[in-house]
């Protein structure tokens, strides 16, 4: 077996000459491994205990943070021109619901919508951007609204029931009907 030279400043004792040659060798054993960390246990300690110190010291418990879930069933009521010559087509008014879906859920987490609400509340209202979320699915859109004061939260929803049924009486929609949950 030839042996391995290392040219080193330090050194070696008759223990790292061993460690060198196995690791050189591709034949460490676990028992060394064992061994090495078992000898700087202390510094596995160390780090576990100043890690759970300073957490410990710097952790401020979240802020409570409430959620008010609407859901809305919105369409267009199937109404044929007066007059028309050809029959009516009940696809029709369902794609139109559709993309009235799409629109108004993308309206709802706009900032214009936002701003709407924030004008039904009063002058002195929280400034309510990002606070609105909406998805849609079959023709029910849902909004979700997420704020840190549950009694401004109950307001905000109320506002923000106002706002969708007057967008709906100004806008295209024949309807807007709050879905009942049992939540």
């Amino acid at each position: 077996m030839s042996r391995v030279r290392v040219a080193c400043s330090v050194p070696f004792t008759r223990h790292a000459i061993r460690t060198t040659q196995h690791v050189l060798g591709g034949m460490m054993e676990l028992r060394l491994y064992w061994q090495i960390v078992w000898r700087r246990v202390w510094l596995v300690v160390a780090l576990v205990g100043i890690v759970a110190v300073v957490t410990a010291v710097t952790y401020h418990p979240p802020a409570p943070i409430y959620a008010a879930t609407l859901r809305f069933n919105v369409g267009l009521l199937p109404v044929p021109p007066a007059g028309a010559d050809y029959t009516y087509n009940p696809l029709d008014t369902w794609m139109a619901s559709e993309y009235l879906m799409d629109d108004l859920a993308s309206a709802v987490r706009g900032g214009a919508f936002a701003a709407a609400v924030q004008d039904r509340l009063g002058a002195d209202a929280p400034h309510l951007a990002g606070a609105f979320g909406a998805a849609t699915e079959h023709r029910v859109l849902t909004v979700s609204i997420t704020w840190g004061d549950a009694a401004q939260l109950a307001d905000i929803a109320n506002a923000t029931v106002a706002v969708l049924w007057r967008t709906a009486a100004i806008s295209s929609a024949r309807w807007v009907m709050p879905v009942p949950s049992c939540a």
